[in-house]
C-alpha cells in the first residue's frame, strides 16, 4: 500500500455562538482634518459660485444684445426646480444664486 503523505492545515472553528471579530476600521478623521476639508470645499464653492454669478451676467447681458430679455422666466424657475433635490432650503439657494446674478 502505498502511504501519500496528507498536509494537515490549522482551521480555526467556527462557534455559531460566538461573534466574528470586527474588521479593523480605519480612524475617523480628527476634527482638525475635518474642518480643513470643510474649508477646503467652502473655498471651491465660493469659487463656483463666483463662476456661476459671472456666466448668468454675461447670459443676460448677450440675450438683450440679441433683442431677447433679461431673464427667461421659464429657466428661472427650472433653477429652483433643480434645487429641490436639496432639501427644503435648495429652492431658497437657488434663488439666491439668481438674484446674485442680477
Amino acid at each position: 500500500m502505498n502511504a501519500r503523505a496528507v498536509e494537515v492545515v490549522d482551521v480555526p472553528l467556527l462557534n455559531p455562538y460566538q461573534p466574528e471579530p470586527e474588521p479593523e476600521a480605519t480612524p475617523a478623521p480628527d476634527a482638525a482634518a475635518l474642518d480643513e476639508q470643510m474649508r477646503r470645499l467652502d473655498h471651491e464653492l465660493l469659487q463656483l459660485v463666483q463662476r456661476r454669478t459671472e456666466l448668468a451676467r454675461r447670459l443676460a447681458e448677450r440675450r438683450v444684445a440679441e433683442g431677447g430679455t433679461r431673464y427667461v422666466h421659464e429657466h428661472e424657475l427650472a433653477v429652483v426646480r433643480r434645487y429641490r433635490s436639496l432639501g427644503p432650503d435648495g429652492p431658497a439657494l437657488g434663488l439666491l444664486l439668481l438674484r446674485m446674478a442680477r
